[in-house]
């Protein structure tokens, strides 16, 4: 009822997940939000934002805060407890916290990424399994060898296709599984993240919905 009394009412019960009614107006709680994650006793609780209509500039503010999870509305019950579960279960998986929204490109998206391996000069193409302003996780197409595309390389020329638009940037491998890689994106140009960012924004705006 009375959002001042968050703080204390978290400090004598300290839930493990606090949903919040929150958008861009509200700098109360906002920064409450805020200060919930810079105290130490509380800093581990997972917070969902319950918001309306968020624009790409309010879901990264809230992101870099530390949220972990956002629902959007109008509220209806069924939709509701299904997206929150799916938060939860997230959670109970032991998924960090990340630095930038993560999103899975639609499949008519048709979201590839090609690389050369600095190690065999091969072209290695595949789908890119989640993207966000900070890496990508990719599925090559065919098998790698044991020296393609290893932790620590860094790929100058990455292309990534979506829709009818290709970027360019450069990328380091952090890690690889099988024929799955995970790479960081090491140099992004102003433009190629500024249509980089407009993707992802359309994207989570249908996921989160």
């Amino acid at each position: 009822a009375d959002k001042f009394d968050i703080l204390g009412r978290m400090h004598k019960n300290p839930f493990p997940v606090l949903i919040a009614d929150c958008g861009p107006e509200d700098a109360d709680l906002i920064g409450i939000l805020r200060d919930i994650k810079k105290d130490e006793a509380l800093s581990a609780t997972r917070i969902v934002l319950h918001t309306k209509n968020p624009s790409r500039e309010f879901l990264t503010e809230m992101v870099k805060l530390g949220v972990a999870g956002f629902i959007l509305k109008p509220f209806l019950a069924e939709p509701f407890m299904a997206k929150f579960n799916e938060i939860l279960a997230k959670f109970s998986q032991g998924a960090a916290e990340r630095k930038h929204i993560r999103i899975k490109p639609d499949p008519k998206d048709n979201a590839t990424v090609t690389v050369r391996s600095t190690a065999t000069f091969k072209l290695v193409s595949g789908r890119i399994l989640d993207i966000s302003m900070g890496g990508l996780l990719l599925q090559s197409a065919s098998a790698l060898g044991e020296t393609e595309l290893v932790p620590k390389q860094l790929i100058k020329n990455v292309q990534i296709k979506f829709r009818l638009v290709t970027i360019e940037l450069s990328a380091v491998v952090i890690a690889k599984k099988d024929s799955t890689v995970a790479l960081k994106f090491f140099q992004v140009p102003d433009f190629e993240k500024n249509t980089l960012s407009k993707y992802i924004y359309e994207n989570m705006v249908v996921e989160f919905n």
